[in-house]
């Protein structure tokens, strides 16, 4: 009994000197193409139901003043996902375009 108590202190201590793995978040981003950030109810409509939507809002972040501008006159779906996914901007793509055929 006297071998065993230290050896389960060993044991219990080089057991606590074992990091832990770091956890990665858990990451879910909802983009919805043309959808204003005042039409979801944690906004404060009062007109639209978004229950779901305002509890993912409540328990995790909002990004509150992201504007995304995909077009000359106002964002357009796939040119607002093009710019939102790689970072790069509308206007300074003009440049780049010498040569490339495009349907404009």
């Amino acid at each position: 009994m006297k071998k065993l108590i230290p050896i389960l202190f060993l044991f219990l201590g080089w057991n606590c000197t074992q990091k832990a793995e770091p956890q990665k978040p858990n990451v879910l981003f909802l983009f919805a193409d043309d959808q204003r950030a005042e039409t979801l109810g944690i906004a404060g409509n009062t007109y639209i139901q978004t229950p779901t939507l305002d509890q993912l809002a409540k328990e995790g972040t909002r990004f509150t003043n992201a504007y995304v501008m995909g077009g000359n006159h106002g964002a357009i779906c796939m040119a607002s996902r093009a710019m939102l996914f790689s970072g790069q901007n509308l206007f300074k793509v003009y440049d780049r375009l010498k040569g490339v055929q495009t349907m404009t």
